[in-house]
């Protein structure tokens, strides 16, 4: 079935999928930001003033909006790319395999960076002011 046969008659080829995301699919996006909120209250629940740095300074705030970007990028891109196969792809087994592969990829490149900036970019924010104070 061609795609002006598929728009006219309302029926959709086999191995062609009308729905953009799988269930799992949302569930690893969804997986993803519950982590990344929860690292953030636990680390609000522990130390208060520590996250505050990256509201209240400017190196913290740019590192924020540079965590932002990325958290974006990451479920943009990843929901894309789900998107794509979905609708175009064969629901194979290699397609599968080739979203869980890319999910993979988005989370080192996207997530692990925005857990480091989370953790990390508060301490290296008061460490900068420090030394820079200091003479």
């Amino acid at each position: 079935m061609n795609r002006d046969v598929e728009e006219k008659t309302g029926q959709i080829a086999p191995g062609r999928s009308l729905r953009l995301w799988t269930r799992w699919q949302m569930s690893f996006v969804a997986v993803q930001a519950a982590f990344l909120l929860i690292v953030c209250i636990i680390t609000m629940i522990v130390n208060p003033d520590y996250l505050g740095l990256l509201v209240r300074h400017p190196i913290g705030i740019k590192m924020l909006i540079t965590a932002l970007g990325l958290t974006v990028t990451n479920f943009g891109l990843f929901l894309a790319m789900c998107a794509v196969l979905n609708r175009y792809a064969p629901p194979t087994t290699f397609v599968q395999l080739l979203i869980g592969l890319l999910g993979g990829v988005f989370m080192v490149l996207f997530l692990l960076p925005v857990l480091f900036i989370v953790l990390v970019g508060p301490a290296a924010t008061s460490i900068m002011e420090g030394l820079s104070h200091e003479e």
